[in-house]
């Protein structure tokens, strides 16, 4: 059975619903449909038990675990450089790293597989779900990778069936860009942890 990860929390009350899984995620990137304050990692903190994740794509690398000292994990959603790679040890929080589903980005999965607490296979353009094939193989190069992008519960078991580390999933749980739909998370939670 995969970690579960809801991502693109943006209010209190979807965090407690998502506390059921294993992680949370707020994304701290304001050009996001999805951003929210970084003090909403704070107050998730004080009613929830569960790992939230910082979500964040641009800035330096101190900027980002700045502004995420308060989350449990921080994501960086970006390919990082080989310095970038090099130098995430010199932080404390624990990273979960972005990998493009695309199969020119082995190299850099090992890199990043060898350099986080996990790796997270997306997909290169939000608009279209991650490929299943290129996921699979990608997946089984690195024990900690997860999957994300377009998941939703019409296509949940293809995603699972590839076995992955962690299963991501925003979008395909919500009402509207960073509302949850409750129903659907309760749904989510009996096919992914059997609760």
């Amino acid at each position: 059975m995969p970690l579960l990860k809801v991502c693109g929390i943006t209010r209190l009350e979807d965090a407690i619903v998502s506390s059921k899984a294993d992680l949370v995620g707020v994304v701290l990137e304001r050009s996001s449909p999805r951003a929210a304050p970084p003090s909403l990692v704070r107050e998730i903190k004080q009613h929830i038990s569960v790992p939230v994740v910082a979500v964040k794509v641009t800035g330096s690398l101190d900027e980002m675990f700045a502004l995420a000292k308060d989350a449990d994990y921080l994501q960086i959603h970006r390919v990082l450089t080989a310095d970038e790679l090099s130098s995430l040890d010199s932080f404390p929080h624990r990273k979960i790293l972005y990998v493009p589903a695309d199969r020119r980005f082995l190299p850099y999965l090992k890199a990043a597989c060898d350099s986080a607490d996990m790796v997270l296979v997306d997909s290169l353009d939000k608009s279209i779900p991650t490929d299943i094939e290129v996921a699979k193989s990608m997946v089984h190069e690195c024990s900690r990778a997860g999957v994300a992008g377009g998941i939703s519960l019409d296509n949940l078991h293809l995603y699972m069936d590839i076995k992955p580390y962690l299963i991501d999933i925003s979008r395909g749980v919500e009402v509207s860009p960073g509302i949850k739909d409750h129903k659907k998370l309760i749904e989510l939670f009996k096919r992914v942890k059997g609760i």
